[in-house]
């Protein structure tokens, strides 16, 4: 009988843990914005996701097979060596990329914005707007 209550504490405990973090991290718009976005202040982060994407965009494509028909036919062995070459270019490009500041502002999921703009001196600047709109269509 004891153990049945050990295994019954347990999980309760697991399923409470993740009720809880479902709630602060998934349903609150807000933390799940900050969390993301200081995920991509990361330079680990970025780099696995830089490496992903490329990597991604290479199984997806046949890069050296278009490289092949679009170069002159002197360069046509050179097509392998390009597309591993372009291949890291691209790594280091999507990691410059994923490191701007203007990058990461638009990494923030469009709910953080839902959530401030609810507040009520933005209500009430929209009312306005909205009643200045209807005056002048009507005149």
């Amino acid at each position: 009988m004891p153990w049945v209550l050990v295994v019954v504490a347990s999980l309760l405990i697991v399923v409470s843990s993740l009720t809880i973090w479902t709630k602060r991290q998934l349903l609150e718009p807000d933390n799940w914005a900050d969390t993301s976005s200081k995920l991509l202040e990361n330079e680990q982060v970025r780099n696995a996701i830089a490496v992903y994407l490329v990597n991604e965009l290479y199984s997806k494509v046949d890069v050296p097979a278009e490289l092949e028909q679009e170069l002159p036919a002197q360069a046509k062995p050179l097509a392998a060596p390009l597309a591993a070459a372009l291949q890291n270019f691209a790594v280091r490009t999507t990691e410059a990329f994923l490191a701007r500041p203007a990058t990461q502002r638009l990494w923030r999921p469009r709910t953080a914005w839902r959530s401030r703009s609810s507040s009520p001196s933005s209500t009430v600047a929209v009312s306005a707007c909205r009643r200045r709109t209807a005056r002048s269509y009507s005149t």
